[in-house]
C-alpha cells in the first residue's frame, strides 16, 4: 500500500495530475460553501480539499503518513473508521472508493458516522471517458490511476440510494486526453468548456454530492393502549345495538 501511495503522489506531481487537482479544488469550493456544522472529514487523498470549508473542525484520515505533502491527523482504514456514529457533518472522498478493496463498506461507514442530513462529496474517474479508455490499455499497470477501479456515476448513485442518500448534485469535468504532454495539457482552456457543453457524459472525472436522508419513525402504540381502544370500540357498538 505504501508503494501505491508513492505512485499516486508522483502522478499528482505530473502536469496532468496537477491539472486534475486544480480542477477538483475549484469545483469543490461551491459545494463546501453550502455545508455548515461542526466536523468535516476527508478520507484519503494526496491533496487537501478542506481548505475552503466553512466548518472549523477539519480532520484528515489516511492509512499512511504522506510526509510533508499531507499530514493525516488520524491513521485508520476507510472501511473501519474509529469515529462515533452520527457525529460528522460532512465527508469528502477524493477517489477513495476506487482504491478501496471494499467500497461498499466504506460507504456504509460514511453513512454510519454522518448525522441526519449530513453530506458526502465523492470524486471519481469516469470509466466511459478518455481516462477510462486509457485505463483499458493499462489495466494491469501498478501506477495510479490506472491501477484503481473506476465506477460510473450510475453505480455510485445506486449504492448511495440503497444506503438512504439522496444525490443532490453531479459535476463532470476533466475532458482533456490523459497524456503527459505539454501540448495536450495546454488544450485545457478550450477542451474542458467545450466538453462540458457538448459531451458531458464522456468526462474524465466527476464529483458527486449526496445527503443522508432523515429516517421517519412511525409511532407504535403500546399493546395496552391498543386493547383499551378496542374495548372502547366494542362498548360503542353495544350501545348502538341497544
Amino acid at each position: 500500500m505504501a508503494s501505491f501511495f508513492a505512485e499516486s503522489q508522483n502522478w499528482y506531481a505530473s502536469p496532468l495530475g496537477e491539472m486534475l487537482a486544480e480542477q477538483q479544488k475549484r469545483r469543490i469550493e461551491p459545494m463546501l460553501s453550502h455545508i455548515f456544522g461542526y466536523h468535516i472529514i476527508q478520507i484519503y487523498g494526496d491533496q487537501d480539499y478542506l481548505t475552503s470549508a466553512r466548518i472549523k473542525n477539519k480532520l484528515l484520515i489516511d492509512e499512511t503518513d504522506r510526509g510533508a505533502l499531507l499530514q493525516p491527523a488520524l491513521l485508520a482504514h476507510a472501511d473501519a473508521l474509529p469515529v462515533q456514529a452520527d457525529s460528522v457533518d460532512a465527508v469528502v472522498l477524493p477517489h477513495t472508493l476506487e482504491i478501496s478493496a471494499q467500497p461498499h463498506q466504506v460507504l456504509r461507514e460514511v453513512e454510519r458516522i454522518l448525522i441526519p442530513e449530513g453530506q458526502v462529496i465523492i470524486m471519481g474517474f469516469n470509466p466511459w471517458g478518455l481516462v477510462g479508455l486509457r485505463r483499458l490499455v493499462s489495466w494491469r499497470s501498478r501506477f495510479f490511476p490506472w491501477c484503481a477501479a473506476f465506477y460510473p456515476v450510475s453505480r455510485v448513485t445506486d449504492w448511495l440510494t440503497l444506503l438512504g442518500f439522496d444525490v443532490t448534485r453531479v459535476d463532470r469535468y476533466f475532458f482533456v486526453a490523459p497524456l503527459q504532454r505539454s501540448a495536450v495539457v495546454s488544450q485545457r482552456k478550450w477542451v474542458d468548456p467545450l466538453g462540458h457543453r457538448v459531451w458531458p457524459f464522456f468526462s474524465g472525472a466527476y464529483m458527486l454530492m449526496a445527503k443522508k436522508r432523515v429516517s421517519t419513525l412511525t409511532p407504535i402504540r403500546p399493546r395496552w393502549e391498543a386493547r383499551l381502544m378496542a374495548n372502547e370500540v366494542t362498548e360503542v357498538r353495544m350501545r348502538k345495538e341497544r
